[in-house]
């Protein structure tokens, strides 16, 4: 009987550390979906019953899931002194602003034109 493909060349094993980091991501996959399934009320995907949960159970998930799975967060992005972010194209810089990004040393804010503010 041949050998199974495991997808891996031959003679590569993974580290300890690879598989407890790969078990750890599947039960968190595993309490992700069976938290969701107790949030929408649905059944549970591997036993095809009604997920019922405890509020120890929700906050044991709670901890596997901080660890297991990043947290979204919101990232905020402002222009000068909190203000909107200057958008445009190079046509639009002046030689000044283009060369101050090629050197790494960012654009310069342009300076009001006469009659402008």
């Amino acid at each position: 009987m041949p050998k199974q493909n495991t997808g891996r060349p031959h003679g590569v094993r993974l580290t300890k550390r690879q598989v407890e980091s790969t078990r750890q991501k599947i039960r968190g996959t595993l309490v992700a979906k069976r938290v969701e399934a107790f949030a929408l009320d649905e059944k549970d995907p591997v036993t095809k019953r009604k997920v019922l949960m405890t509020k120890e159970q929700l906050k044991a998930a709670e901890l596997i899931l901080k660890r297991t799975i990043p947290e979204i967060t919101r990232i905020e992005h402002t222009g000068k002194d909190g203000g909107p972010i200057r958008h445009g194209t190079a046509d639009e810089l002046t030689d000044d602003e283009l060369a101050a990004i090629a050197t790494g040393r960012g654009a310069a804010p342009a300076e009001p034109e006469d009659g402008e503010d």
